[in-house]
């Protein structure tokens, strides 16, 4: 069995307003901000984005310093809004690949290793961003946050399969001591010199923030 290979996106996820992003109203806007995304995903994924300018950026997808200013606050929130969509867009890929019967009809160890074999390739696909992200959280933790929470229910959908294979589906119980094992084995990605440690399995709690809309 192997991973899906997924392509790199290329649409944003219908109704997300990314945290890091001000609020847009006219389409042009939202098209001119969801370009921006795009062209700084990929600087991300190629390790570029640390020595590209919010200029060259602005150059790249066809507007202005000012204009792309009015829709980011700063670098790192443009930054911090790729990474959300990014994110979004893993989580939701793993909840359709589940109902489109990816761990069906299989035996409890083929659901295991086909769970695990898509965790390790959410984390080669996203292994740039993923340690970006851990060393902006020596400055501020909460930067790590948003990966967390896509663990958290990315792991919801490959309990639910482990439980079903192992004929418990909807057993609360099992799907709880399911979710210890794999939280109690599982490690973050982080660069080969730092010490790997478990993730914890609680929800973060979801910032909100007063934006004032463009």
């Amino acid at each position: 069995m192997k991973p899906i290979r997924r392509k790199a996106a290329i649409d944003i996820p219908p109704g997300l307003d990314p945290e890091g992003a001000h609020p847009v109203k006219q389409e042009r806007s939202r098209q001119l901000r969801d370009k921006a995304l795009l062209h700084v995903r990929d600087l991300v994924r190629e390790g570029r984005f640390t020595s590209t300018t919010m200029a060259d950026i602005a150059r790249a997808v066809g507007c202005s310093a000012g204009a792309l200013y009015f829709r980011f606050r700063d670098k790192e929130a443009l930054f911090a809004s790729v990474v959300e969509v990014a994110m979004a867009q893993e989580a939701e890929a793993i909840a359709a690949d589940a109902e489109g019967g990816r761990y069906a009809g299989l035996s409890l160890e083929d659901t295991v290793t086909r769970c695990v074999q898509d965790y390790l390739a959410f984390i080669q696909r996203n292994d740039r961003m993923i340690r970006a992200l851990h060393q902006r959280s020596s400055e501020d933790p909460a930067a790590w946050g948003v990966v967390r929470l896509t663990a958290y229910k990315m792991v919801a959908v490959w309990i639910r399969a482990v439980a079903e294979a192992a004929g418990h589906a909807g057993d609360r119980a099992y799907m709880r001591q399911t979710g210890i094992a794999w939280c109690g084995s599982a490690r973050w990605p982080r660069p080969p010199a730092t010490q790997a440690t478990a993730p914890t399995c609680a929800r973060p709690a979801s910032p909100s923030s007063s934006r004032p809309a463009r």
